[in-house]
């Protein structure tokens, strides 16, 4: 109950954002503005990756055919969760460095914009999660 909860709330959100990018890339690409349309395309995949490890997180944590316990394993989850936020831009973190080292501003741009959606994702995530316990 509560997992089903959480998973709506959160997607409620993920899927706004989602919806929100694909009406902005839309209009910036009308517009001729392919550049601003790029990177808001990286914006959306950001946010999709992050969904899709939800579902990941929740496969590995609730495996098992015994779904009775699931508050026992809300905390598993969310820690299964989260880690996906540590470990997928661990790339994006050493890409930036090395664009730093190189000065090259495009590719800075874009690994800090992967970071900063990356962690807004998180953002609406705890809000949920926090929603739950209030």
């Amino acid at each position: 109950m509560i997992m089903n909860k959480l998973k709506k709330d959160y997607f409620k959100i993920v899927d706004l954002k989602l919806d929100e990018a694909t009406k902005k890339i839309e209009y910036l690409i009308t517009q001729d503005r392919l550049d601003e349309a790029n990177h808001e395309k990286i914006r959306r995949n950001v946010i999709d990756i992050f969904k899709k490890m939800y579902d990941v997180s929740l496969k590995k944590v609730y495996s098992y055919e015994n779904k009775s316990v699931e508050d026992m394993n809300l905390k598993e989850f969310r820690k299964t969760y989260l880690e996906f936020f540590d470990t997928i831009p661990m790339t994006w973190l050493s890409s930036l460095q090395k664009a730093k080292e190189n000065n090259d501003h495009e590719k800075i741009f874009i690994e800090e914009l992967k970071i900063e959606t990356k962690d807004k994702v998180k953002s609406y995530f705890e809000e949920c999660w926090e929603g739950l316990y209030v």
